[in-house]
């Protein structure tokens, strides 16, 4: 099954951060106009997400779908986006997961291969996994319990 893909807008980082963590392709940059996306969205065949009506409206004139993410609470926004993309729950799998920075998939990697570029107190874990693209290390900390849980109520309330 092919997953949507997204070009998030400036006011929705966090947004794009978290559809990341869910596997999806979700592009986003802090600093780029409407025509950019736009352009990145006709070229990629990506779906616009946004708060601005005025960049909808734009898309539509150019035949590119978009979605206006009315809430200002992020829950709720990806509560919309959910219900409108049928996408019946979300996961964490690291065999899926983007990286939050770059949007690349990252990659399983043994611990010795990393030792000097992770933090003293996460030495103990097992499993690592890094982005190929920027580096960033991934591992399952308290961050991703707390993410499991957040997807865990977020499944919930899609239901």
């Amino acid at each position: 099954m092919n997953r949507q893909k997204f070009v998030v807008d400036a006011m929705l980082g966090n947004i794009a951060r978290k559809l990341r963590f869910f596997g999806y392709d979700a592009k986003y940059f802090p600093n780029i106009d409407d025509k950019e996306i736009i352009l990145l969205a006709k070229q990629e065949g990506r779906v616009i997400l946004t708060r601005d009506r005025a960049l909808s409206s734009k898309a539509t004139k150019e035949k590119i779908q978009s979605t206006v993410l009315e809430s200002l609470i992020e829950v709720e926004q990806i509560i919309h986006i959910a219900k409108y993309y049928s996408i019946k729950k979300f996961s964490i799998d690291f065999d899926k997961i983007r990286c939050s920075l770059c949007n690349e998939k990252i990659a399983s990697i043994k611990r010795e291969d990393i030792l000097k570029k992770i933090p003293i107190g996460v030495k103990s874990e097992e499993e690592f996994w890094i982005c190929k693209k920027c580096d960033k290390i991934y591992w399952k900390g308290t961050h991703i319990e707390k993410l499991v849980q957040y997807t865990k109520m977020l499944n919930e309330k899609i239901h």
